[in-house]
């Protein structure tokens, strides 16, 4: 997430969400809340497209590393781009082990 929030981004990791009792649902529900409420509070700033941006990158790269840890790189590498795209990891071809979101 971008360095200006103040959730960490690990919060959402599959070994913190397993290890607090949630699943993939409750772990994308509380995500797309934390987003909302984020963009609700910078509703008025003036790069609010930017921010938004960056935020629902953040969103898919959580997604994508969950995704990660619970398939393997190699698995979701042979997903079709369809399949990337049904699952909303696009991006996963550009994700970078990251230390920050503990992946």
């Amino acid at each position: 997430m971008p360095a200006f929030m103040s959730t960490p981004p690990n919060e959402f990791s599959f070994k913190n969400r397993t290890t607090d009792g949630k699943n993939l649902q409750d772990t994308i529900v509380d995500l797309s809340k934390s987003i909302a409420a984020y963009l609700g509070i910078y509703k008025d700033a003036f790069n609010y497209s930017q921010f938004e941006a960056e935020l629902r990158g953040s969103e898919r790269s959580i997604v994508a590393a969950i995704f990660q840890d619970l398939f393997g790189c190699e698995s979701l590498r042979s997903l079709t781009p369809e399949g990337k795209k049904f699952l909303g990891i696009e991006i996963l071809d550009t994700l970078a082990p990251n230390a920050e979101l503990d992946v």
